[in-house]
């Protein structure tokens, strides 16, 4: 009998997606091994012809450079009036980068994670004379955008109450969807086994707290000032704390700071494959509100400071992390700097109990969930 091909359909447009997509790819894999077969696909990077193809590069310079033109993209779109004649443009340029991706992929089932391919795909499908059946994995936590609910989809999966009550406005039924968190790769479930070896291989003292850094997979934000005023504020006759930046694949600020000299034991990192491994080790971590950090930091049981937020997608996920008390939201460096002098010297307890809400909303098997959950609507054929 053929094996199962899957295939799984994203947009490098921040790393959220592509961590679920290859929470999912590990999550089928793990299960089934060789009785199926996984695809994770950017149809934009891949087969689209330009300007497409640059969709993936461009995001963050919009969303960095004039954040004005993000978020009026962002409203106007959640207008059908809006959104249908935008959408109908966009898929007469992908109509050829949407055929070779089926064409060469030939897949039993296409797995979304991402709303605007899903609009495409949606839109052109029908028209390829594709009788493929579609699921739907959201990845926001709270306040989704519109084109992430498509009727037709077979079954849609949301991470949420609040995303499962706005499926349903949008017009999907009950039996489309499942309530599970978001897809979390096995390797953040299972933690590390032996933190004393951990401590030892990363070079870092298991006698001082630590703080995590991170700027997101391009190392964007105002990073370099979180950490001077962190530095500065677990400074001390004796450091206070320790600190490790996550730089991603921002090289020149890597270079940056690895050129700086710090009052406090500090590690400089560029782009981190295991960052499992320093979640698991940190007491709190600064971040902005992407919903897979988050999910990632709920599964660990790390505490949160916000330090930023993509306007549109993300702006839910704050009021999200505060309403569920796993952490706080700061924008400024000295307030955040002092933030983490207090967690560390006069206020352990407020760590404590952003801990327990942290592993209070985690969902440990949602990936595992979401594979059972399809094999059971008979949308694998083995």
């Amino acid at each position: 009998m053929a094996v199962p091909r899957i295939l799984i359909l994203m947009s490098d447009t921040g790393g959220g997606h592509r961590a679920s997509a290859e929470a999912l790819c590990h999550g089928f894999v793990e299960k089934y091994g060789e009785r199926v077969q996984v695809s994770t696909v950017d149809p934009w990077i891949h087969y689209a012809p330009w300007p497409l193809n640059q969709l993936p590069k461009l995001y963050p310079l919009i969303v960095q450079k004039v954040p004005w033109l993000w978020i009026l993209l962002w409203r106007i779109t959640h207008y059908s009036v809006v959104a249908t004649p935008l959408v109908g443009c966009v898929a007469m340029w992908a109509r050829k980068a949407v055929e070779r991706t089926v064409r060469e992929h030939r897949p039993d089932l296409i797995i979304h994670v991402h709303p605007v391919v899903q609009a495409i795909f949606a839109r052109l499908m029908p028209s390829l004379q594709q009788q493929i059946p579609s699921i739907t994995i959201v990845t926001d936590l709270t306040h989704p955008h519109p084109l992430w609910f498509y009727g037709q989809t077979e079954h849609c999966f949301v991470p949420t109450e609040d995303v499962y009550m706005d499926a349903l406005n949008a017009g999907l039924k009950e039996e489309q969807l499942t309530v599970g968190g978001l897809p979390v790769h096995s390797k953040y479930v299972k933690g590390i086994q032996s933190q004393a070896r951990l401590w030892q291989r990363l070079n870092l003292s298991p006698k001082l707290p630590m703080v995590l850094l991170i700027g997101g997979g391009d190392g964007v934000g105002a990073l370099p000032a979180i950490a001077q005023a962190v530095s500065s504020a677990l400074e001390g006759e004796k450091p206070i704390g320790q600190l490790v930046i996550i730089c991603g694949h921002n090289r020149t600020l890597y270079a940056k700071l690895q050129a700086e000299e710090w009052p406090i034991p500090t590690r400089i990192c560029s782009f981190e494959p295991n960052l499992h491994e320093w979640m698991v080790l940190c007491d709190c971590m600064i971040t902005k509100a992407g919903p897979g950090t988050i999910a990632e930091a709920q599964v660990l049981g790390v505490p949160l400071i916000i330090s930023g937020f993509i306007p549109g997608q993300e702006t839910g996920n704050v009021g999200y992390v505060l309403e569920h008390g796993m952490g706080l939201f700061c924008a400024a460096p000295k307030e955040i700097g002092q933030i983490v002098r207090r967690w560390f010297t006069t206020a352990p307890d407020e760590l404590r109990i952003m801990r327990e809400n942290a592993e209070r909303l985690r969902t440990l098997n949602a990936t595992e969930e979401i594979v059972d959950t399809i094999e059971e609507l008979g949308l694998l054929r083995f």
